[in-house]
């Protein structure tokens, strides 16, 4: 990959509004930056095939911000993996609109090793944290890496437990790969790079944590991984978006024991596991051939006709649909 086509793809990368493929076709029918610099409006709606209102994006400033980015991510050590690149990674590829870039630091591993997804509420009770601490360190004891989205509560919980367990954790960020959100997990995100493990964000870098960044980055932490695992979430939780993207990308959503006791914090995990997705405690109950397989798309990408899947999207609609208390407090920035 030439740096003139690396920096076409990170300039292409941040028209934001647009989707991975049409993102891809831009690319493709720009060919360089310098005629990418030169497209109007009316050139880049023709090239994606839908009338756009890009009015807050300058091809020319997105050039010189690409640069930016590139030069950024040399000094700090960030891999910039564009989708058609082998090192991006094959499950993400094979999700729900898959990202057109991501920013990796550290090392994933390889596609073949299948990974598990270990979420939940930011504001989890003992038993919640427990239960996402042991069941992550039981999976990389087994061999399986644990991805998550490295925030509080339970997230976080996991990515420790991944860590004392000795194998491999990938955190996937609401913001630009060279921040940490919320601040308070900067040490657990150099603990991850140096047990070999890795960040992921789709976000170039000094992208602050907007708010919205963090259901659309869900997505991205469901297709990673083979199975996604629902610790404990109340009705209003973020945790439901993971899920329903585990449904879109054919994963198997399972929901973990612990989640379904009794309690307004597992209010959501419990209504998963009571509309029809299985359950789990412990890694080896993963590959079980006695285990109740739920997995399928909402979107029909598979066309699979599977009632309990049906349910269980249906239950991920009506709450979807509801406000939902997703996130921290927006960040102050100045």
């Amino acid at each position: 990959m030439t740096d003139e086509t690396l920096l076409l793809a990170l300039a292409v990368h941040r028209a934001f509004s647009l989707r991975s493929g049409e993102k891809e076709r831009l690319f493709h029918a720009a060919r360089s930056t310098d005629v990418l610099e030169r497209m109007s409006i009316d050139d880049v709606s023709f090239a994606v095939g839908r009338p756009l209102r890009l009015s807050a994006w300058s091809p020319g400033v997105a050039v010189r911000d690409a640069e930016r980015d590139a030069l950024l991510c040399e000094r700090l050590g960030i891999s910039v993996v564009p989708q058609w690149s082998t090192d991006y990674p094959a499950m993400l590829r094979e999700g729900w609109d898959p990202p057109f870039v991501v920013f990796i630091r550290g090392s994933l591993e390889s596609g073949d090793i299948p990974s598990v997804a270990t979420v939940g509420t930011r504001r989890p009770d003992n038993p919640g944290l427990t239960a996402a601490f042991e069941f992550a360190c039981d999976c990389t004891e087994s061999g399986i890496p644990v991805v998550s989205g490295l925030a509080g509560g339970i997230d976080a919980a996991a990515h420790r437990g991944a860590i004392a367990g000795g194998g491999q954790t990938v955190g996937v960020l609401g913001c630009g790969i060279d921040t940490v959100y919320p601040a308070g997990n900067r040490t657990l995100a150099e603990r991850i790079l140096s047990a070999a493990g890795a960040l992921m964000s789709e976000y170039p870098p000094g992208t602050p944590p907007l708010r919205h960044h963090f259901p659309i980055r869900n997505r991205i932490i469901a297709a990673l991984a083979r199975w996604v695992v629902i610790v404990q979430a109340p009705e209003r939780s973020g945790a439901l978006i993971t899920a329903e993207y585990a449904l879109d990308s054919g994963r198997e959503l399972l929901v973990h024991t612990a989640g379904c006791a009794a309690g307004a914090v597992n209010a959501g995990s419990r209504a998963l596991d009571e509309a029809g997705a299985s359950t789990v405690s412990a890694a080896g109950e993963l590959l079980g051939a006695d285990r109740r397989i739920y997995s399928g798309s909402t979107r029909s990408r598979t066309g699979a006709d599977n009632a309990s899947v049906g349910d269980v999207a249906s239950l991920l609609a009506r709450r979807l649909n509801r406000e939902l208390d997703l996130f921290e407090p927006e960040p102050t920035y100045g």
